[in-house]
């Protein structure tokens, strides 16, 4: 069966922890289904360092919003993804772009500076006010709930937010740029089947929970 062949076996996907947060529960239940005895483990990255986390085989298949361009690496496009805004339940939404760059925000960056937000803004000539930054899109219910503060996040970790929390999500207010998808694998690895069989429940998993263009 199956969970014989993968038994002791580990497969490290690298993903943003905005994709973990959509995506992770949904990845353990099929696998747990489709192949008993495979370890998962999921393991942080970014467009800077997917490629070399992939090439030095610290991860095994990736998802990630650009940063894969080694011709030893296979590329699926998944589609372009985009924003949701976020904010505590009695948190009354912004109705225009003004009240809405006026509001404090929470920056969800790994750098922590500058983000997308920022370039929507520019193009209608507003600049807003971050009154808080972190890196991880896991600390944003913490962060918000009871709080006066919004965020702007992909709307796949928007959704999965609303799903599990009394946040509530709605459309921002200044046009945002979308982003590109793509899930890569080291052109080695098609003979992997185990591997093979992942990147089948991944692609089915992200058609459900990523709400892509």
């Amino acid at each position: 069966s199956g969970g014989q062949q993968v038994k002791g076996r580990t497969i490290t996907i690298g993903l943003s922890d905005d994709s973990e947060i959509a995506l992770g529960q949904q990845i353990l239940s099929v696998v747990e289904e489709r192949l008993p005895g495979l370890r998962i483990i999921f393991r942080q990255t970014h467009s800077g360092v997917v490629q070399d986390m992939l090439m030095g085989q610290k991860i095994d298949i990736a998802i990630s919003a650009g940063g894969l361009s080694s011709q030893l690496i296979t590329r699926i496009r998944l589609g372009r993804g985009n924003y949701l805004c976020v904010a505590d339940a009695d948190n009354p939404i912004p109705q225009t772009a003004q009240d809405y760059a006026q509001r404090p925000h929470l920056l969800v960056s790994s750098g922590g500076y500058i983000g997308i937000v920022d370039e929507g803004l520019n193009s209608v000539g507003l600049t807003r006010t971050v009154k808080a930054s972190t890196s991880h899109f896991a600390a944003v219910p913490f962060l918000l709930i009871g709080s006066k503060l919004i965020t702007t996040v992909p709307t796949h970790a928007a959704r999965a937010m609303e799903k599990i929390t009394t946040l509530r999500i709605f459309p921002c207010p200044v046009p945002m740029p979308s982003y590109e998808l793509e899930l890569g694998m080291r052109v080695g690895s098609k003979h992997d089947s185990t591997l093979q069989v992942v990147k089948s429940l991944l692609l089915e998993s992200i058609k459900q929970h990523f709400f892509l263009q």
